[in-house]
């Protein structure tokens, strides 16, 4: 039988070492995940994402799947700044009439509850 000598801390740096060498390829590529608010009044959400310096029209988003997606660029000079951020909806959130507008480096988004998953108020007679 043979001993093998158990190093933790050389196994460790060689994962560290490993994680930065996979950090430093990726900087080109890499995508920031914007700050994000989320408050409901009365049954309707309102989700704002911070994308300070984004124009616009360098913002996308879509729903797929009860998934939302958010994802924008900043353009400055020779230099791109991407964000991206997922959300995942509920079955009663009403994904096809979301509201988006963009003011000051904030995405606001609207979204409500489909008319069948509010709540209702039955009166007693």
């Amino acid at each position: 039988m043979t001993l093998t000598n158990y190093a933790p801390v050389q196994n460790l740096n060689r994962i560290f070492d490993s994680l930065l060498d996979y950090a430093r390829n990726d900087e080109q590529t890499k995508a920031y995940a914007p700050k994000s608010y989320l408050s409901e009044n009365n049954g309707v959400y309102t989700l704002e994402v911070e994308l300070p310096g984004v124009k616009k029209e360098d913002i996308s988003v879509s729903v797929e799947a009860n998934l939302l997606k958010i994802a924008a660029v900043r353009k400055r000079a020779e230099e791109e700044l991407k964000y991206e951020r997922e959300f995942h909806l509920s079955n009663e959130m009403d994904s096809a009439n979301i509201k988006a507008s963009n003011e000051n480096g904030v995405l606001t988004l609207t979204l409500a509850r489909k008319p069948e998953a509010q709540s209702k108020r039955i009166t007693v007679g």
